[in-house]
Parts: structure tokens; sequence; C-alpha cells
């Protein structure tokens, strides 16, 4: 299962689980493949031949990557695939787009602390 672990403005955080068997040889890395999700193509998922690579994690114990340099408010269909000495693996793909975004929060009062330190110093 790949999972979205954290989103911000340009980038997101993928985690997943290693593969069920390593076909009797031991992985060597994985692939993090990205690709937008815009537009009407987008509403029958992403397309085989759109797939670019995002990066490589060395290693079968590392299994978890942010893809960054990403546009904010670009919907992206994300996948992973697992690489032995045999070849490659099945894919596992995001169910959906994410959208890289920033976080918003409430406003936070300056004027409170100030005010606390002040009567401090005095």
């Amino acid at each position: 299962m790949l999972k979205v672990v954290r989103v911000t403005g340009d980038a997101v955080t993928l985690q997943w689980s290693a593969p069920f068997s390593d076909g009797g040889s031991a992985l060597s890395r994985y692939v993090v493949l990205r690709q937008p999700g815009a537009g009407p193509a987008a509403a029958g998922g992403p397309s085989p031949e759109r797939w670019e690579e995002a990066g490589r994690v060395t290693g079968a114990a590392a299994t978890a990557f942010t893809v960054e340099r990403l546009r904010e408010g670009t919907p992206y269909y994300f996948a992973v695939y697992a690489v032995n000495r045999a070849g490659s693996g099945d894919q596992i793909e995001t169910a959906r787009p994410v959208t890289p975004k920033r976080t918003i929060s409430t406003p936070f009062s300056y004027l409170v602390i100030c005010s606390f330190v002040r009567s401090f110093v005095h």
C-alpha cells in the first residue's frame, strides 16, 4: 500500500510497505514515479505512458521518499516499484491524485506574547 504521509506547497512525502516476497534476490532499490493528474485524462486515473521518475531509494529497509519540486495546486499521481537482480516488481499507485498545497492555520497573536514578556522584564 502506498500512503501519502505529508503534503506541503511543493512536496509530497510517500510511505510504503516492502513487497511480500523479494523474489529470491535482495531488493536493491525502489523507484518512485510521478505523473501530473490534471485535465480530462485524469478522470480515468493515471496513464501508463506518462509516468516520470521522481527519485530512487537505495536498499530494502528505506520505505519512504519525499518528492520535491512539485507545482503547487497541480494534482499528481504517484507510484513505487521495487527492483532486484531479476528486474522490476509490480508497481503500487496512489488511488487518487494528490495536490501539493500550503497548509494554513488560524492567525497567531504576537501581541499577547510581547505583553507577557514585558511584564517579566520590567
